[in-house]
């Protein structure tokens, strides 16, 4: 089975660590990386991510995400099984609006014991889930197909939607171009988009591309998601809006 991998570590060895545990669980496993590049700590990000990710893999493939601002306290820890994939990560909110978008069937919460039975014992770091408990668990679902051998069935997940909107919603991404993202669908024709943000009304043209802008002016068009985003033509939207992931935002 494949294995794809989500975090927020950048540029460093945990996520060699994350594979290495993965590998010695499971030496058929296939590692893919999403992006390892997720706004450190941003939830809504790596949700988002997640969301826009996961439909392009094949059906099986166990999605490993770890946004853990929570590492170490009393959040959960889950294993879900949707109509066609795994999602195994921390109770933030991380692993909701993909898992809910390709349909629920069951989820539970990661038990180390049982993770323990399957891989033998292993010391849990207070800061490192990811290495300790969401990888073994990740290598057991892939070689048995079953997230009952990781944990006790869990009741409910803490809800964090980031599901595309039709008026109201948030900035759920700012890439490394500066481009904001929102969840909001677009509406019909228009060549000029009214949003609230921050409790002021900007006019933005809509366009079709970047380059029907001139240069550093702000402008909104259909991003790659479907979903409207904020651009300015070759300057980053963000600095100019001075926007961050997770602000609400409003069509007028």
């Amino acid at each position: 089975m494949i294995v794809a991998l989500l975090t927020d570590f950048g540029d460093s060895h945990y996520v060699g660590q994350m594979k290495g545990v993965i590998l010695s669980n499971n030496d058929a496993a296939s590692i893919v990386d999403i992006t390892h590049s997720v706004p450190f700590h941003s939830v809504v990000s790596g949700a988002w991510r997640l969301l826009q990710s996961y439909k392009e893999f094949p059906a099986g493939t166990i999605f490993l995400a770890v946004v853990d601002p929570g590492v170490g306290t009393g959040r959960k820890a889950l294993a879900v099984k949707s109509r066609n994939y795994f999602f195994v990560g921390p109770d933030n909110g991380l692993l909701f609006s993909a898992a809910k978008e390709d349909g629920i069937i069951e989820s539970v919460s990661l038990d180390c014991e049982k993770i323990d039975k399957e891989t033998g014992k292993r010391r849990i770091s207070n800061t490192f889930h990811g290495r300790d408990i969401f990888a073994r668990a990740a290598a057991i679902i892939s070689r048995t197909g079953n997230i009952l051998r990781v944990g006790k069935k869990n009741v409910g997940m803490i809800k964090l939607d980031v599901l595309p909107k039709k008026k109201s919603g948030l900035i759920v991404d700012i890439d490394s171009f500066g481009n904001v993202t929102t969840n909001i669908l677009p509406p019909g024709k228009r060549k000029k988009i009214k949003f609230l943000i921050k409790q002021r009304e900007i006019e933005l043209k809509f366009v079709k591309t970047f380059a029907d802008l001139e240069r550093n002016e702000l402008g909104a068009l259909t991003g790659s998601a479907g979903t409207l985003e904020i651009v300015a033509n070759q300057a980053p939207a963000s600095q100019i809006l001075k926007a961050n992931i997770g602000m609400k935002l409003a069509l007028r």
